[in-house]
This record gives structure tokens, sequence and C-alpha cells, in this order.
């Protein structure tokens, strides 16, 4: 036997060798596969964030990137989602919704179009777990969408501002304006920025460091404040400026008396200055608009004397008193189905029963979120949806309550929440494309932060270089 024979190493050793190699490449590969799957989907949802009320086609582009990516990843996922009631509970409002809209459409069949088209609106809510999935309960990445979803707003607001006849744009007879959507929504989205620049600026202002650059943060967030407290009054959403009005200040006194026994605990020099910066900018904003302001909300006052009778027939037709006649026939309407409800799309078909728009205008819903949903899908489905919201405000406030979600995610989630309760008595928009974004998102945020986050972080442990 020559000498290197005997160092040579056996055949059990080289098949050893080559199965760990072989095993090796291959995790390598899946890997390298997983973080472009990560990176799809990562650059799907930063696409979705910033064009959620800015376009269209931008936003269902980063829908699809997003849809795509967790297919390819459903090995991955399943396991994280498949114990999670919210998935479940989100899957069967879609098989209800399909059963819904199909024994409406055979029962009316004039609305059976209109039925389906109502149907794919709603639908696009089952998308959920998809934007809750690449949001991946990590705070950095809600942080970034949310940033670019104001970015996005600012722009709009910009972009589709009449600079040119600004002067007479800001007067008393002013027309509400919502820079090219409607502006009960787009004011609804500034009050969202404006409550998220608020609880925020701490963590900003702080993570930005020392002057120059912690100085320049300030000064930004108070541009964006400025922008937004100027574009929620030229919006005249007077439901806008009541859910503000009823839930902001409780929010955010509860927020700075808890920020006060936290490691970003403010001295009280600092909450004197943001109270007068407050103040002042309100003062900035209110002023130049105030006989606007004031005809506003003064332009309803016969509906608010006819209501003190009791009488609902003697209320006029005005854009508040067509929703409490819509309000009063609504009720009505449901009780004869109080269950199952009308199906998705047969709004258009109970508001023609009420007889009351007989002109040039007719109510396209019934301005209420809640009667909505009960009209179109019962008490079942609203049984369904107040499920998934309360499974989620449960998970926040338990992560809350256990210190592993921020003091600023929480109260921004609960301001929210309640800011759209409130806001949600006088209008629906939810089947709009882009107040159907804006809900994906924040509500996705909120699912991802408070369900999913345990799950999705030890998943991500491997693929830490994708943001």
């Amino acid at each position: 036997m020559a000498p290197w024979d005997a160092a040579a190493p056996s055949g059990c050793a080289v098949d050893a060798r080559l199965t760990a190699l072989i095993n090796s490449l291959d995790d390598r590969m899946r890997l390298s596969l997983s973080g472009t799957v990560e990176r799809v989907g990562v650059s799907g949802l930063y696409c979705f964030s910033l064009m959620a009320i800015t376009g269209v086609s931008g936003a269902a582009f980063g829908l699809f990137l997003m849809l795509c990516a967790w297919m390819a990843s459903l090995r991955t996922v399943w396991p994280c989602i498949r114990r999670d009631p919210v998935f479940w509970i989100v899957l069967l409002c879609g098989v209800y919704l399909l059963v819904s809209a199909t024994v409406a459409a055979r029962i009316f069949p004039d609305t059976a179009d209109h039925q389906w088209w109502q149907a794919k609106q709603w639908g696009y809510l089952v998308l959920l777990p998809v934007v809750a999935w690449w949001l991946g309960g990590s705070g950095r990445r809600i942080l970034v969408a949310f940033g670019l979803f104001c970015l996005g707003g600012i722009w709009r607001m910009l972009n589709n501002t009449p600079w040119q006849d600004l002067g007479d744009w800001l007067g008393v007879g002013m027309p509400p304006w919502g820079f090219g959507l409607w502006h009960i929504s787009f004011s609804a989205y500034l009050a969202v920025i404006l409550l998220g620049v608020i609880l925020f600026s701490p963590r900003l202002v702080r993570g930005a460091g020392s002057y120059p650059l912690g100085g320049l943060t300030a000064a930004g967030l108070v541009v964006v404040a400025l922008i937004c407290l100027v574009g929620i009054l030229v919006g005249q959403s007077r439901g806008t400026w009541l859910a503000m009005l009823v839930v902001f200040p409780p929010v955010l006194f509860m927020y700075f008396r808890r920020l006060q026994q936290s490691r970003w605990a403010m001295g009280r020099g600092y909450l004197l200055v943001a109270v007068v910066l407050a103040s002042l900018l309100s003062a900035i904003a209110v002023l130049p608009a105030h006989d606007a302001l004031l005809a506003r909300l003064s332009a309803e006052w016969e509906v608010y004397a006819a209501l003190l009778t009791g009488d609902i027939s003697q209320v006029p037709i005005t854009s508040v008193g067509a929703r409490i006649h819509l309000y009063h026939h609504g009720v009505n309407q449901w009780l004869e189905s109080p269950w199952f409800g009308w199906g998705a799309g047969s709004q258009a078909y109970l508001i023609q029963q009420t007889g009351l728009f007989t002109g040039a205008y007719v109510a396209p819903h019934y301005h209420n979120i809640v009667l909505e949903i009960l009209l179109r899908f019962g008490l079942l489905g609203l049984g369904l949806i107040m499920a998934i919201l309360s499974l989620v405000m449960h998970a926040l406030w338990r992560g809350y309550v256990q210190g592993t979600i921020a003091v600023d995610w929480y109260y921004f989630f609960l301001g929210v929440f309640l800011f759209s309760l409130v806001w949600g008595m006088a209008d629906i928009r939810i089947i709009r494309w882009d107040y159907r974004n804006f809900t994906l998102l924040v509500l996705g945020a909120a699912y991802s932060l408070g369900v999913l986050a345990s799950a999705r972080r030890e998943q991500l442990a491997g693929l830490s270089r994708y943001p």
C-alpha cells in the first residue's frame, strides 16, 4: 500500500463532507431566496404606503408586489398565521361577503351588477393579513411606512393647491376643498397625520440627536403640523372637527401623563413650550379663515332647531338634515333584516325607497359606518368586523401593559381607532380606493404590532439585513 493511501479519507467520510457541503449550499440558497422575497415584499409595502392616497395605480402595484411575495413565502407564512384567530376571521369575512353578494343578487336581480361591484370593493380588505405580514411587527418598518404615507399626503396637498388664486381660495366664500380627493376623507387623513406628528415628536426629535439635526427635525415637524392644520380647516369637514375635538384632547392628555413616567419624560418647561406652540399654530391656521369657519358651523341651525321639536319630518334636507332622515330610514330598513342585512350593494336600492331625494342629488350611502355595515351585512357581519377590531385592540393593550409596545404606538392606534369611530358616525368612505388603502395600512400596522409581532420577529431573525 502506498503511503498516501493510508491517509486518504474513507468513503463514509467523503460522503459526510459532501452532504454537509450540499446542505450548506442549500441553506445559503434558501436564505438568499428568502431575502429576495423579503425585499420584494418590503418594496411593495413602501410603494403602497407612499401612494396610498396619492395614486390608484401606484398603490395597486404595491399591493400586487406584497401579494406575490406573500404567496412565494407561503411555506414560511403558514406556520405563523395558522393559529392566528384574526387571519381566520378575515378569511371568514371574505366567504361571508361572497355568500351575501350571491344571495342579494338573486333576491334583487336588478342590482346584481352593483352587488358584485360593491363586494369587490369590500373584498380588498381581505388583503389585511398580507399588509400586516410585510409590516412585520417592526416599529421601524411601521414608522417608515407612516412617514411615506405622510409624505404622500403632503405632496398631494402641495400639488393640488391653486397657488395662483390662494388669496381668494382662503376667503370667506371658499368651498370645501380636498386637494383632489373628497374633502371629508382627506381631512381625516390630515387629522391622523397631525396626531402622529404630535405623538411621535419626542421619539423623532430625540432620535435625531443634538443640534443641528434635532432642531431641524423639530422645525420640520412644526411645519408639517401647520400644513395639516390649514388643510383640515380648508377641508371644512365638520365631522373631522367634531371627532378631533372629542378624541384628541383625552388621548393626548393620557399620553403626556404616561410619557412623564417613561424614559422619554419631558420637563414642565418643555410641556409649556409645546402648549404655547400648539396654541400659536392653531391661531395662525384659524384666524385667516375665521369668517368662513363660523359660516360653516352655523349653516345648519335650522336642522338643529327642527331636531329639538322631536319631529323628524320637519327636518330640512340639508347636509346634516339628509343624514338625519337617512339614519331614521336606515334603522327601520335594518330592522326588517337584522341578522344578514340586504347585501353589499343594496344601499342604492334602499335609499331609492325613501323618496327623499327627488332632485339632482341622491345620497350615495347612509353616511354612517355602523349603519352601513348593519344594512349591508347585518348583525352577523358587524359581529365579524367587531371581533377583528376587538382582538387587535386587546393585543395592543396587552402588549402595552407588558411593555412590549411603546407608549406612543399604543396611544396612536387608540387615538386613530376612536377618531375613526366618531368620524364614521357621519360618513363612510371605506369603499373608496383611498380610504380603503388608509384602512389597510392603519389596521394592518396595528394587527402586525399587536398580533403578529412575536412570530414575525422570530421569522425575521435570520433576515436582519433587510429593513
